[in-house]
């Protein structure tokens, strides 16, 4: 049973890694592409981690790669919000989370005894948190990816390896510091090489088209191509005409699936709409360009500069003012009375000029 094993543990080293180079290969110069190479790096190394005689490795082997396994929570919280929330971006608070994680975890190993062991669960709550935020990421911005392809990996995706980074921590919590036995750690090592060939399969398939057609060549569109083609330009009219001359933008509470019931069309087409002919990867991005515009003529309008700015967001169809507030400064970098501030003293400078 050790021998299969062992087997089992160098093919999901294996596999994970071709995931780290592929995913490096089709979006390495993105935050997704890099954190999700490092989170299949931390995979790996919690491979060879978990492994009897893992501490029998030479200082120099055990040490990064332990490193890699603590870290790794981390790294996959990090991978959820950057895939699935558009307005993520790294900042050096992340970084400080962990080497907090590795010195926590170096203190556990030289004090020994409660110490270790109050500071080892911590470690884990730790772990428990950032796993059931990354899950809540996934799940709560669902209803507004206009992204097919990325819709398609929330709940596989995350879910699963988001699940079963749980189950690692629960498993760990009750082992303490011993060894698994053999059955366990065999079931435990299959799961994990079966999440990492589904994995690997589908970021292969995601290069298909790439590799069977010539990129110098431009795909024909077929007729059925060509009258979808035509269809979507007749809904776009008809869109466009709803948002920007009946400024359908401004009902509170509007949702794609409200907004797909006025246009006659299924949800899924609508989505697919906005996403691949005008871009946006979720319908709020969509709906707020409109809604940030008409605050940028309001709070610049002389005759409104007494209205409040809470009116104006009410307006505009946001329901309180804080989530106008930070879309605002989302899209300008500045909160609507700064916005409105600067209008008015880039004005009065103007004056003063003439």
């Amino acid at each position: 049973m050790e021998d299969i094993e062992s087997l089992m543990r160098t093919a999901g080293v294996v596999v994970v890694l071709l995931m780290a180079v592929l995913l490096l290969r089709d979006a390495g110069r993105g935050l997704v592409g890099g954190l999700g190479a490092l989170f299949s790096l931390g995979v790996a190394s919690y491979l060879v981690c978990s492994a009897p005689g893992f501490r029998e490795l030479s200082p120099f082997i055990h040490l990064p790669l332990l490193s890699l396994c603590v870290s790794n929570p981390v790294f996959f919280w990090l991978l959820a919000r950057a895939l699935f929330d558009d307005a993520f971006r790294l900042a050096p608070v992340h970084g400080l989370l962990v080497v907090v994680l590795l010195l926590g975890k170096a203190a556990c190993a030289l004090a020994g005894g409660t110490i270790a062991a109050t500071g080892g669960l911590l470690i884990q709550a730790t772990g428990f948190g950032l796993a059931g935020h990354a899950l809540w990421v996934a799940y709560a911005g669902r209803a507004d990816d206009l992204s097919e392809e990325r819709r398609a990996v929330r709940l596989p995706l995350v879910v699963g390896v988001g699940v079963y980074s749980v189950v690692i921590l629960v498993a760990e919590l009750i082992l303490g510091n011993g060894m698994a036995p053999a059955p366990v750690r065999l079931i435990h090592v299959g799961i994990i090489l079966s999440l990492a060939v589904a994995f690997a399969l589908r970021l292969v398939s995601l290069r298909a088209d790439d590799l069977l057609v010539p990129q110098s060549t431009a795909p024909q569109l077929s007729d059925a191509a060509r009258q979808d083609r035509d269809i979507d330009a007749a809904l776009l009219g008809r869109l466009n005409a709803l948002m920007e001359q009946q400024e359908t933008w401004r009902a509170e509470g509007l949702t794609i699936g409200k907004l797909a019931d006025q246009l006659g069309i299924p949800e899924y087409r609508l989505r697919r709409l906005i996403n691949k002919r005008l871009g946006h990867r979720n319908f709020s991005s969509y709906i707020n360009g409109y809604r940030i515009e008409a605050a940028r003529r309001a709070l610049k309008d002389p005759a409104k500069a007494r209205l409040p700015v809470l009116t104006i967001a009410l307006d505009l169809g946001f329901g309180s003012i804080g989530p106008f507030n930070r879309a605002f400064k989302d899209a300008t970098g500045m909160t609507p009375t700064e916005f409105r501030r600067a209008h008015r003293g880039a004005e009065g400078n103007n004056l003063a000029e003439s």
